[in-house]
């Protein structure tokens, strides 16, 4: 019998499984960041407002900052990056 403990960092994209059981203690470490896929500037879709061109402003947290193409109110859109789609 194990329980499996997760440890997540905020600041860095690392996690931490701790097994423990009645005999041992194991600790795996791994790093699951990846680089993001769009750049600042690309233009991209949400998946929810196809409709709406976006424009990436900034990338921080696995959360792209977008700006709308046409509107020159300056508001942003937040995503997460499965939401969006390149534009194409």
């Amino acid at each position: 019998m194990f329980c499996a403990f997760f440890v997540l960092n905020p600041l860095v994209t690392s996690f931490e499984v701790t097994l423990l059981n009645k005999y041992k203690m194991k600790a795996i470490k791994g790093d699951y960041s990846s680089p993001p896929i769009f750049k600042a500037g690309d233009a991209v879709y949400a998946l929810i407002k196809p409709e709406l061109k976006l424009i990436v402003d900034h990338y921080i947290d696995r959360i792209y900052y977008c700006k709308d193409e046409i509107s020159a109110d300056g508001s942003e859109y937040a995503y997460f990056e499965r939401e969006l789609v390149p534009k194409g």
